[in-house]
């Protein structure tokens, strides 16, 4: 309906809209097509910090409500569903976005775009009902009970992996009410891009990195005192990827090691020193913070859960050029 409305309020026909919801997973199997990676994020939660700042590479705020009393905040592009970016709601429920190119293999007819589930996600009444979402993602038919501790797990990861023998059940969704979900071997094919998500419950300062692919994968790593940093490429959970020249040279100059998925060194202790990191344009190739031709950072968001507040900056993040605030509490105040 959300979809119906942009066309009919745009003048442009539905069937003209429709191919710009998926682009990202359109992009990816035409052949000799530049895409260059976007947004990078900087996470951290220590006592005396709770931090997730994010830059986004690629407008203003849209503010929705609901007749359930649910409200939104949400970056979002022009014609698109909110948010393939960040956003916050009224669960005190936050997320930023990473997209991870798929290899060909990893791409199924049928699925559900990246941009479907990001909208669904800016209803999540918490981090574990997103978490669900994530691993059915968005069908009709439960893939299996979800019974793994996200939280208590001793290493603080959990990896969840589909099976040929799922057991199906009936499972409402709020996405894909009346849509047609491919179905083979009583496995569920989902998505065609693959997409990483910081997911942040604002009242307990927790952020948790969750990394999805097709065919029910997932993985869940929840972020501690470490600085953890995370661009366009998959840290912990074990699919096929696209070895972008970008995530390399970030991930060595990070000192990140892909299989600890823990930095190894990271001298960054304030929020100052967080958005230095994304503010870093020391390699003229591959910059964190880029201002073309291509590829531009758009703006930089932080979600400080010490306040909580949401904080927009423009230009780059060093210059702390903070250009809207908003109080992410269920009274907005």
């Amino acid at each position: 309906m959300k979809l119906i409305g942009v066309a009919e309020g745009s003048g442009v026909p539905i069937l003209d809209r429709m191919p710009f919801v998926p682009k990202k997973e359109g992009v990816n199997i035409l052949e000799d097509v530049d895409t260059p990676d976007e947004c990078s994020d900087v996470l951290v939660v220590k006592d005396a910090m709770a931090i997730a700042a994010h830059n986004e590479d690629a407008n203003v705020a849209l503010i929705a409500n609901f007749e359930d009393g649910l409200s939104y905040t949400a970056y979002t592009y022009a014609g698109e569903l909110p948010t393939c970016a960040f956003g916050f709601n009224t669960y005190e429920v936050a997320f930023t976005l990473n997209s991870v190119a798929p290899l060909e293999e990893e791409i199924v007819a049928g699925a559900i775009g990246r941009n479907f589930v990001s909208r669904d996600l800016l209803e999540a009444t918490s981090i574990s009902d997103a978490i669900e979402n994530h691993l059915n993602q968005k069908t009709k038919l439960m893939i299996r009970p979800v019974n793994a501790s996200y939280f208590g797990h001793p290493s603080n990861h959990v990896q969840i992996g589909g099976s040929q023998d799922s057991n199906l059940g009936s499972h409402g969704d709020r996405v894909t009410e009346g849509s047609d979900i491919i179905e083979s071997s009583h496995q569920l094919y989902l998505l065609v891009i693959t997409t990483i998500s910081n997911l942040i419950d604002i009242p307990s300062r927790k952020i948790i990195n969750v990394e999805a692919a097709s065919k029910n994968r997932i993985s869940v790593y929840e972020i501690g005192s470490t600085p953890f940093f995370h661009a366009n490429m998959y840290l912990h959970l074990q699919v096929p990827q696209v070895i972008t020249v970008k995530g390399i040279d970030i991930q060595k100059r990070s000192s990140f090691s892909q299989k600890t998925v823990k930095a190894a060194s990271l001298p960054k202790e304030t929020k100052d020193d967080f958005l230095s990191v994304l503010g870093n344009t020391d390699d003229d190739k591959y910059p964190l913070y880029t201002t073309g031709p291509k590829l531009y950072t758009l703006c930089t968001a932080v979600f400080d859960l010490g306040t909580p507040s949401l904080s927009i900056i423009e230009g780059n993040p060093k210059e702390g050029r903070t250009a809207h605030v908003f109080h992410m509490t269920r009274n907005g105040s």
